[in-house]
C-alpha cells in the first residue's frame, strides 16, 4: 500500500514525472530528489492525520525549517481559515 502512494505521488499527484524530457544521469538525480521528497511528504501527512509521530525536525533539517517558516508567512492568507493552524516551532 505505501509503494502505491509513494508510485502516485511521483507520477500524478505530485511531480508528474512521465513528462520530463531529461535523459540519463538528470532523470535519475531529479527522481531521486522526488522520491526523497515524497517520502517526506507521507512522513508529514501520516503526522498530520495521527497515525506517526513525527516531529518536523524528523523530517526537516534547521535550514529547511527557517526556510518553511519564512514561506509560511509569505503564503498565509489574511483569514483564519488561510493561516497555519499549527504553532510554531521554537
Amino acid at each position: 500500500m505505501a509503494n502505491r502512494r509513494v508510485f502516485k505521488l511521483l507520477k500524478t499527484d505530485g511531480y508528474d514525472l512521465k513528462i520530463a524530457s531529461w535523459k540519463g544521469y538528470s532523470i535519475r538525480k531529479l527522481t531521486l530528489f522526488v522520491m526523497k521528497t515524497s517520502i517526506k511528504v507521507l512522513r508529514l501527512k501520516a503526522a498530520r492525520d495521527g497515525k506517526g509521530d513525527d516531529k518536523v525536525e524528523d523530517v526537516f533539517n534547521a535550514q529547511e525549517i527557517e526556510c518553511l517558516e519564512e514561506l509560511n508567512e509569505q503564503m498565509e492568507g489574511s483569514t483564519e481559515k488561510q493561516q497555519n493552524p499549527y504553532p510554531k516551532q521554537n
